[in-house]
């Protein structure tokens, strides 16, 4: 009967600490990377969804503005994370939508609220501001029917 040996004369396979060290702050740097491009690619994202609603949202006020006598308004609600539509100040709104929690919204030289005369013109033009956590994006709306554009700064 043979005896087990217990040590081999075959070289061990296997990697070493510092091996394992390396690879796994490889690994986290990549993820640390790919974490921020996600972030920022996300951020961009939402506010493109968010800014595309508030342009159709924008056109029907001056489309319902030009073709109605009603006189509906966008107020802008910082503090409350929303704004709304509403065809007098004492009314329900007509439309409510929200603006994301974690965003800073400034209303600098625009008129609040927000309206357009008969023949579509805003009155009282101006810009506002919205910080992202990466990206902060300027809104314009100049004078004339041009309705708004942002600006990434």
């Amino acid at each position: 009967m043979k005896l087990l040996q217990l040590t081999s004369n075959k070289p061990e396979s296997g990697f070493t600490l510092i091996e394992l060290l390396l690879v796994l702050a490889i690994s986290g740097t990549i993820l640390i990377v790919g974490l921020n491009f996600y972030s920022r690619f996300y951020d961009n994202l939402q506010f493109k969804l968010w800014y595309h609603q508030f342009e159709l949202d924008i056109i029907h006020l001056q489309k319902q503005t030009m073709l109605s006598p009603s006189y509906n308004m966008l107020y802008i609600r910082p503090t409350l994370h929303r704004y709304e539509i509403r065809s007098n100040p004492f009314d329900p709104p007509l439309i409510v939508r929200p603006i994301p929690e974690d965003w800073k919204v400034e209303v600098y030289s625009l008129s609040n609220p927000l309206s357009f005369t008969n023949s579509g013109i805003i009155r009282g033009p101006g810009t506002m501001s919205i910080k992202l956590k990466n990206r902060q994006y300027m809104i314009t709306f100049p004078l004339g029917k041009g309705r708004s554009y942002y600006s990434e700064y």
